[in-house]
């Protein structure tokens, strides 16, 4: 009976490739949102927080996809190698529709802020399982290089954040309950810190990062994953990579043209 709703779940649930196509649309909405939206009233402010809400789905599914990546690759050198391909690739996308520089995040007078993609935080997040789980290094050397791991990803998008869902998504692969704990944990923390820092910045706009709740049915989603990849062609296992640093160019150069960095 328990293979049968397993089997079940296969054919009803959504592949990877679902799941990714779920995530490029999320990523577009949130970022779409975050450039153009107005906040000047009470109902744009509701719908500015809802679609950015919705954008969470984004890294939350990437997160976990990429446990599956580290999981099930024959290859994990090349699974690695190309994360960091295009974690340096989307570092200038990020940079560029973050501020209009293609170094620095932030460029405010003679001040520059330096913040790269989310990828970076994946590509982390991957290398802390692989050195996890290689019982050839020492457990001291093990516990440095994760440290530098930890450190490295504050200068990233969603930093250990990333590292933290994608880890638990693979050491609690075969424990629903722990999981799904860990990740309630995880994403207890991702949205209540930066929304009481909001509300302790800036009082009055103390709604400001609600949006980031939506780590919550972010994870929740996740039950509609089925495990499996789906039909895979050469687009499929590329296309988010290509499309990430693509629509963030496209949507920079739109917003470079008509409001201005």
């Amino acid at each position: 009976m328990v293979d049968t709703n397993i089997n079940l779940n296969k054919i009803t649930g959504l592949t990877g490739n679902a799941m990714k196509i779920i995530a490029i649309i999320a990523m577009t909405c949130d970022h779409i949102t975050m450039m153009f939206m107005p906040t000047d009233t009470p109902l744009q402010i509701v719908i500015y927080q809802l679609l950015r809400a919705f954008g969470r789905f984004t890294a939350i599914i990437m997160c976990y996809l990429a446990a599956d990546g580290f999981h099930y690759t024959k290859n994990i050198s090349k699974y690695m190698t190309r994360l960091l391909i295009f974690a340096i690739i989307s570092h200038f996308a990020f940079s560029f529709i973050s501020s209009g520089n293609l170094i620095f995040a932030g460029v405010n007078n003679s001040y520059y802020t330096f913040q790269t993609s989310v990828i970076w935080s994946i590509l982390l997040g991957v290398m802390t399982l692989y050195i996890y789980r290689n019982e050839n290094i020492k457990l001291w050397l093990k516990y440095i290089l994760i440290s530098i791991f930890l450190i490295s990803s504050l200068f990233s998008d969603w930093n250990f954040i990333a590292i933290a869902y994608i880890f638990t998504a693979e050491i609690y692969r075969d424990d629903k309950n722990k999981k799904k704990l860990a990740f309630f944990i995880i994403s207890l923390f991702a949205s209540v810190v930066p929304i009481i820092f909001g509300i302790i910045s800036n009082p009055t706009l103390w709604y400001k990062n609600l949006f980031m709740l939506g780590v919550f049915p972010a994870c929740l989603f996740l039950n509609c994953y089925n495990g499996t990849r789906g039909h895979t062609t050469q687009f499929s296992k590329w296309s988010f990579y290509i499309y990430y640093p693509v629509h963030l160019i496209i949507i920079g150069l739109i917003y470079m043209f008509t409001i201005g960095y």
